[in-house]
């Protein structure tokens, strides 16, 4: 894929759904993302999957508790291209550009690479991939750290980005800084918000895709290498 990734934010602005404030802030924020993402390659000599910055704030709620909710910063999602092939992209949440840390930024980005390495290495092993049902956000968070690869055997090369990912996401994530400015100043500033239902976050994907799906051999080698 060869998309601008700041395309969604770009039509936003155009519609007028962000101000010219926050549409450059994002734009300072993705100048972290470029750096978070080199530095990931740069340590693990993986090449960073697709990734777009999505111009809502996605809310998830559960509907077992209607007065829980939970903020996502950013996804790793399995999608069909045009050919209808699969691939594995990385959603980032323009919030988080808008108003994170470097800190914060760089171990998002490290999570979702996590998630997305431990996507690949089951589907490279042929298993279908379906996520146990999370209908409350204690259930999802457990989900969501039994589905990464180890951050110690990828990140090993470089301990300030491996310390950022387990500082921040000792249980789930938590930066409540990022959280409050983030209701303050998107969501009582009336900017563009998702809802969706804690259970639509739950990863799904045929078997007949993953029989389709092929990678690389020297990234096959990589996985095989980070599940020794």
């Amino acid at each position: 894929m060869k998309l601008d990734p700041l395309y969604k934010v770009k039509l936003s602005y155009l519609d007028n759904q962000i101000s010219d404030q926050i549409y450059n802030l994002i734009f300072k924020g993705f100048a972290i993302v470029k750096e978070g993402i080199y530095r990931i390659e740069d340590s693990t000599n993986i090449k960073f999957p697709f990734f777009y910055i999505e111009p809502n704030l996605i809310v998830s709620y559960s509907s077992l508790d209607l007065a829980e909710y939970g903020i996502l910063f950013a996804r790793t999602i399995p999608i069909l291209d045009l050919e209808n092939k699969l691939n594995i992209i990385i959603q980032v949440m323009a919030p988080l550009l808008a108003y994170g840390t470097k800190s914060s930024i760089y171990a998002i980005l490290g999570h979702e690479f996590l998630h997305y390495l431990h996507l690949l290495s089951k589907i490279t092993r042929m298993e279908v991939i379906s996520d146990n049902q999370s209908d409350t956000f204690y259930e999802y968070i457990y989900e969501d750290l039994n589905h990464l690869a180890d951050p110690k055997k990828v990140f090993h090369n470089d301990k300030i980005l491996l310390k950022y990912i387990t500082n921040k996401f000792e249980y789930g994530f938590k930066d409540s800084t990022l959280e409050n400015r983030v209701v303050q100043k998107w969501v009582n500033g009336g900017l563009p918000i998702k809802i969706i239902k804690i259970t639509d976050n739950n990863i799904k994907i045929p078997v007949e895709y993953i029989l389709n799906f092929s990678l690389n051999s020297q990234l096959k080698e990589k996985l095989m290498s980070l599940e020794k």
